[in-house]
């Protein structure tokens, strides 16, 4: 497997969530995730998701890293996990 998401929640709001990312480690590094983010974003965007979230833990450095890099910015820490919100 590629790549694997455990939950992807649309809300009434027009906003997205996408829980948690795991890209298989003979993938990392080929920028699959990269790749992955801008096309479900794109794909929100063509239906009217106004807002992309995601969750992960907060002592997961490399995720922080990647979703920072791709403008996600911090919004909220809840107990061991933070939420990022695609910067617009």
């Amino acid at each position: 497997m590629l790549f694997e998401y455990q939950q992807l929640i649309f809300n009434s709001d027009f906003t997205a969530e996408i829980l948690p990312i795991f890209v298989a480690k003979d993938y990392k590094r080929k920028r699959v995730g990269t790749r992955l983010i801008r096309e479900v974003n794109h794909y929100f965007k063509e239906t009217k998701v106004r807002e992309l979230s995601v969750v992960t833990l907060v002592q997961n450095i490399s995720a922080l890293a990647f979703y920072h890099q791709l403008k996600f910015v911090d919004i909220r820490k809840i107990k061991d996990y933070i939420i990022l919100k695609l910067a617009s």
